[in-house]
């Protein structure tokens, strides 16, 4: 009986036991779900709060892009207008700007997105096409003007002008004067592309003319640029970056849009053009020489490099640059070389660098 009794009470004791034991499982798994439901909310809150910053930040990313085109746009507009009040002519010495003006409508009808652009772009074009028509006794002077011949006659061709009249001049006044193919090797380039765009076989083709440029001398020199060094003064230094922001001008047909300039350079070209684009605007962007950054952020869309340093800040310089008028100030270079106008060469080049 006793030892019945002893069994009763133990076994009642282990169930006690047992329950308890079950319960206190019981809670430790239910503070364990607790804990891990807690943990997972907290982790997709986290989550939630990352992906809520994520979306900030792109959309504030997105709003600053979209104020900067709006930014850009609005100057260009200014600029255009200030072009229109202010066209290229005979009259001034405009001639090589007249040259410029018809590349660069060409190249902006080329973008333009809607018919009214386009036809403002063709009108201001079909002003400068008939103006060098009416200069009957017009003579070219030096490789320049040949160039602004060959690009008012490419634009006009490639936008539908009648233009038989300009390949006849370029047939018995330009395709084998000795002022197309000038010591200036860069002029070579320029007027053999233009040339060969226009369906000319110039008697210096680009393929050897590219060969004897500055790219491929610096190239053949481990880069050897004339930086900082104690024979180079400054002016030797902007030449150097004229030459080289031309010789894409050339090799690019202008920038053409059915043009690929990586195709006509060799690897090691290609590295060096890469490394100068930046090299150049880390120069000349503390000097605040807005001709030659405008044509550096040329070169570096027609080579289609996204990630150039300094890229953002030299657009934003340029649209800093503007004055209420609509201009960009005087451009020296334009002053040492007499130019007629020491405004519109600034002014074309930053609507230029503003569109590509």
């Amino acid at each position: 009986m006793k030892n019945f009794k002893r069994k009763k009470w133990a076994g009642l004791i282990l169930a006690v036991l047992l329950s308890n034991s079950c319960a206190h499982q019981h809670q430790k798994q239910g503070a364990a779900l607790s804990q891990s439901f807690n943990q997972s909310q907290s982790l997709n809150q986290s989550r939630s709060l990352n992906q809520s910053r994520s979306l900030n930040q792109s959309q504030s990313l997105n709003q600053s892009q979209s104020l900067n085109q709006s930014r850009r746009e609005a100057v260009m507009s200014r600029a255009l207008q200030w072009i229109v009040a202010h066209p290229a002519s005979f009259e001034d010495g405009g001639f090589l700007e007249m040259g410029e003006e018809a590349n660069l409508f060409y190249v902006l009808y080329t973008r333009a997105k809607s018919t009214e652009e386009k036809k403002f772009y063709r009108d201001r074009l079909n002003r400068i096409v008939q103006e060098l028509r009416a200069q009957k006794d017009f003579r070219i002077q030096f490789a320049g003007e040949i160039t602004a011949y060959l690009a008012i006659t490419k634009a006009a061709e490639k936008l539908g002008f009648e233009t038989d009249d300009f390949h006849q001049f370029i047939s018995q006044n330009i395709l084998n004067s000795e002022m197309t193919y000038p010591p200036n090797i860069t002029y070579v380039m320029l007027n053999s592309a233009l040339l060969q765009d226009l369906g000319y076989e110039p008697k210096s083709r680009m393929e050897s003319s590219i060969d004897q440029g500055v790219i491929a001398s610096m190239t053949k020199n481990s880069f050897m640029i004339p930086i900082g060094k104690s024979y180079a003064s400054d002016t030797d230094v902007s030449n150097f970056f004229y030459d080289i922001t031309h010789e894409i001008f050339a090799i690019s047909s202008f920038g053409d849009s059915d043009k690929d300039p990586e195709r006509m350079l060799m690897p090691k070209e290609i590295e060096f053009v890469r490394h100068i684009i930046p090299e150049g605007i880390n120069l000349y962007l503390p000097k605040k020489q807005l001709d030659i950054l405008c044509e550096l952020v040329v070169c570096a869309k027609i080579m289609k490099y996204k990630d150039v340093p300094g890229l953002d800040e030299t657009l934003n310089f340029i649209c800093d640059s503007q004055a209420k008028d609509g201009d960009f100030g005087v451009i020296p270079r334009m002053k040492d070389l007499g130019r007629g106008n020491f405004y519109r060469h600034g002014v074309l080049v930053a609507v230029w660098a503003l569109a590509s």
